[in-house]
């Protein structure tokens, strides 16, 4: 059988909003953010130590534009059973020092990092 003369155009490179739909599908359904060197849930606005999260998933993103714009999608689980969620926040240079030593604290589960 003859090849298509058109091949399938490759898939579209992941960004931090379809990552982020994607973990959200996947049962990551909780917003969370850095607030100083603590990690809040977005909705409770309830104030947690980072200690209490473990890493399953991370996916690192670099600007198109600019290589210093970077971000991380982390998929947090929370020990304590108060559920799973998703934490965007920069990293590299324009990450805060907040957001640096809040990072450095999680529990690291995954077995590898994507991106």
């Amino acid at each position: 059988m003859p090849e298509p003369s058109h091949p399938h155009p490759p898939p579209p490179e992941p960004t931090v909003a379809t990552t982020v739909a994607a973990l959200r599908r996947s049962g990551f359904t909780k917003s969370y953010g850095v607030h100083g060197h603590q990690i809040q849930d977005e909705e409770t606005h309830e104030l947690l130590p980072p200690t209490d999260f473990a890493i399953e998933e991370l996916y690192r993103f670099e600007g198109d534009t600019d290589p210093a714009d970077q971000a991380i999608v982390v998929a947090l689980e929370h020990l304590g059973s108060r559920g799973h969620g998703v934490l965007v926040a920069a990293y590299g240079p324009t990450a805060s020092a907040e957001e640096n030593a809040a990072l450095q604290q999680f529990q690291d589960r995954r077995s590898r990092t994507h991106g």
